[in-house]
């Protein structure tokens, strides 16, 4: 009987022990998931402080994005009326900075193109900004158009400065001519209607304007082309590359770019120039200025402060 109450007792301690071990098991176990469920409350927290400060800096705060509209009354062109459309853009927006909100809704950039259009009343300004929101009156033609001996028309101002660069790249090896100047607004509707039977609206909207919103209805805009004598094939070609380096210096700008895409509303034409004269247009390169559209909210629309 002993020796069986022994046994037994040497049992019931096993036992014993393995429900102490288990016991500890379960104790580890717990205290892992509550590690972890404490690790992914605080994750789920961090995520929420964070989208709570994104959300309130497009609102209220200062850098890039969201972060960006404590700036925007910062910036001498800023709208107090535009306040909630920088705030808008900039959440929808994130990449931006404050500065390129504020010039970007100043153009109108945040709407979608051709809408809210505004009918251009001062047909004279330097420079004109002819785009999606801006159309030239219906029965506009420049008052001071004239034919040249290449078979084109446009201003006088911008045949005289088209001569100049065309010589000047002749003589340093770069042979460029005009390919397409002054076309009336009737001729653009057509062209216009001809490229919707081939494409869908909206790739002809990125390449072609609508009558009326063309720059070549002023007279100041010229396609160039190359010794190959077509747009298609000039980009990448060494006049190309001098056009763009150098028709600042005549009062040129490349009009729409890959740069700029996404404000002008069009694919890169690098043949595309624009007569805004010398001043502005080494103005714009001076101050990496992309697009005639910022230049018109920060130095026409808006008067700078005084360095």
């Amino acid at each position: 009987n002993s020796r069986r109450a022994r046994e037994e007792l040497v049992l019931a301690e096993r036992i014993s022990r393995r429900r102490r071990r288990r016991k500890k098991r379960k104790i580890k176990i717990n205290v892992v998931r509550m590690a972890v469920c404490a690790v992914i409350l605080v994750g789920v927290i961090i995520g929420i402080y964070n989208l709570g400060t994104t959300i309130a800096g497009a609102l209220h705060g200062g850098g890039k994005g969201g972060s960006a509209a404590a700036n925007f009354s910062g910036f001498y062109y800023y709208e107090e009326d535009r306040r909630d459309r920088y705030a808008d853009y900039a959440a929808r927006h994130p990449q931006l900075t404050a500065e390129e909100v504020v010039w970007r809704v100043g153009a109108d950039i945040d709407l979608p193109f051709y809408t809210n259009i505004s009918e251009i009343n001062d047909v004279y300004a330097n420079p004109l900004l002819v785009n999606k929101y801006n159309r030239l009156p219906e029965d506009y033609t420049p008052g001071d158009i004239i034919n040249t001996s290449f078979g084109h028309q446009m201003t006088s101002d911008t045949k005289a400065a088209y001569e100049s660069m065309r010589d000047a790249a002749g003589k340093e090896g770069f042979h460029i001519s005009a390919f397409s100047a002054y076309r009336s607004i009737e001729y653009q509707k057509g062209l216009y209607n001809r490229r919707l039977l081939e494409k869908d609206i909206s790739e002809v909207d990125s390449l072609c304007a609508r009558g009326g919103h063309s720059e070549h209805h002023t007279g100041r805009a010229v396609d160039i082309v190359g010794p190959g004598g077509t747009t298609e094939n000039f980009a990448g070609t060494p006049e190309a590359e001098w056009l763009k380096n150098n028709a600042s210096r005549f009062g040129f700008i490349v009009r729409y770019t890959d740069e700029n895409s996404d404000v002008t509303g069009y694919q890169a034409a690098p043949w595309h120039v624009t007569y805004v004269g010398v001043n502005i247009a080494e103005k714009m390169r001076a101050e990496g200025i992309e697009s005639l559209e910022e230049y018109v909210v920060k130095f026409v629309n808006h008067t700078p402060p005084e360095q």
